[in-house]
This record gives C-alpha cells, structure tokens and sequence, in this order.
C-alpha cells in the first residue's frame, strides 16, 4: 500500500512525480529517518518528457542518497506562470541538515548553476546531479546550488514550462 494516496491527477503532472518517487524510495527514507517537508504546487506539462522524469527523480533520488541519518529534507514544487510567456517550474530538493554533513564536502560550491561542462567534476560523488544536469539541458532547464536560509544546500531544478493546465483552460 502506497504511503500516499493515489492523487488523481494527469499523467503530465510533476507533483504525482514528484509523490511516486517519494513513495518508490520509502523503505530508505523510513530506514533512514529522515524527516520530509513536502510543499508542491499543482504543475501540469506538455509534453512531460523522459528528460524531464529523470531530471526529477536524479534530483530527489541524489537529496535522498547523500543525506545523514535523521536528516530534515524539504522538498518544493513551485509553479511560476510568465505574463507574456508560458512561465516556469522549479523543484527545489534541500537537505537542510547539509551544512554539517561529511557527504558535503565535495560538493560543487553553492549559490550557482551547475552547467552541463561541471558535471563531470561533480559526477565521481554525484553521479545522480550529474544526470540531472544533463537531462535538465536537454530540456533547456538547469540545476542551481543555493545555500538555504534554513541552513542547508538547496539543489533546484528550473524548468520553462511548453504548455500548462491554466493556458490550456
């Protein structure tokens, strides 16, 4: 029995992907006692590419991976409408226990866009950011590193959105 219920929504919906990978990685989460604060705006895309799939979950999975034991991790999902575009969405994956986690150590440094040439500096640790990275370029998306005011890395994945339920309507 999935830990969350069945949302019904569209197939093109990054918040039900976003919850599925949540769900698929339970049992390590559970294990791991990490803690998860989950805060998702409703974001419909078309098309939702395989790039776009695993851009999400390489960022989720990487947060999951290299958090400590206990941590905190927050996860949101902000859609961002343009006035005169179709606008953006931004998944934002912090592990706000970071700052004093050994796994941090060789991360790339933060409040930056990680381009598609660092990944391979981040990849020996990262090799999930790395696949994020490039599956997020492909989409003429990118990862950015901040530093969180709750103190943290925060990895955030900035996507343009082609269309969405609300132009659609």
């Amino acid at each position: 029995m999935p830990v969350f219920e069945k949302v019904n929504r569209p197939s093109n919906a990054i918040d039900t992907l976003v919850l599925r990978t949540i769900d698929q990685l339970m049992p390590e989460i559970k294990s791991r006692g990490l803690n998860l604060d989950l805060d998702l705006d409703h974001v419909s895309v078309n098309p939702l590419t395989e790039d776009m799939i695993l851009a999400v979950r390489s960022l989720i999975i990487n947060t999951i991976q290299w958090a400590g034991h206990r941590s905190d991790i927050a996860i949101t999902l902000i859609d961002s409408p343009g006035m005169d575009t179709p606008g953006q969405w931004e998944l934002e994956v912090c592990d706000l226990s970071a700052h004093s986690s050994p796994n941090t150590e060789s991360w790339p440094s933060a409040n930056h866009v990680l381009q598609s040439h660092e990944s391979s500096s981040v990849s020996p640790r990262f090799p999930t950011i790395a696949s994020a990275i490039h599956a997020a370029s492909r989409c003429s998306g990118m990862i950015e590193a901040w530093h969180c005011p709750q103190g943290g890395i925060a990895m955030i994945l900035v996507m343009p959105k082609k269309t969405s339920e609300r132009a659609a309507a």
